[in-house]
């Protein structure tokens, strides 16, 4: 299997490409690391996000493939992860049993995102088009400026799995055959 990548510098008009060959190791998913495990766990709820293009994992997989594979999770992310899942299902109108995601984060500096309630999920209002919270959430009007630059320091460092993302989904979808 080749795994090709094509690219533009951000200033340039010339595209990159880029093949480079991929091999199996012959390793079943259970005997993969968390850290793998897990990437296809986020890569299975990016690819039901996105929409029925082909056979995906259903959000009872994605959380028990999630669940299995939390590892060490010091700052309690892989526990938000599974939450969010488990919440994107209550959305969906899926009926599974909430996952146990109690988790103490060990760094001061991690704060556990208060899970949404099922009740609550599901009335969720639309935000109006002046709002820049998410649905549902109303903006603290003593919100320090230090809120919103970690706020804003969290996603730059997020940002670069999930740019990275489509090429690992990419790289292990089935080739179309002609």
């Amino acid at each position: 299997m080749r795994l090709d990548l094509s690219y533009e510098l951000p200033q340039g008009r010339r595209r990159f490409e880029l093949s480079v060959p991929v091999y199996d190791a012959g390793l079943e998913l259970a005997e993969t690391s968390t850290d793998y495990r897990f990437s296809a766990a986020v890569a299975g709820f990016a690819e039901k996000l996105r929409g029925p293009k082909r056979r995906q994992l259903g959000y009872a997989e994605i959380i028990a493939l999630a669940e299995g594979a939390i590892g060490s999770d010091r700052d309690c992310r892989r526990h938000q992860f599974v939450d969010l899942v488990w919440q994107a299902s209550v959305l969906a109108g899926e009926e599974l049993a909430r996952p146990d995601t109690s988790c103490t984060p060990e760094s001061e500096r991690a704060k556990a995102v208060e899970p949404i309630e099922a009740e609550r999920a599901r009335v969720i209002q639309a935000p109006s088009e002046h709002s820049i919270v998410a649905p549902g959430v109303h903006a603290d009007e003593h919100e320090s400026e230090s809120d919103w630059q970690e706020f804003v320091v969290e996603v730059l460092r997020l940002l670069p799995p999930f740019l990275a993302l489509p090429m690992f989904v990419t790289a292990f979808s089935q080739r179309r055959r002609e």
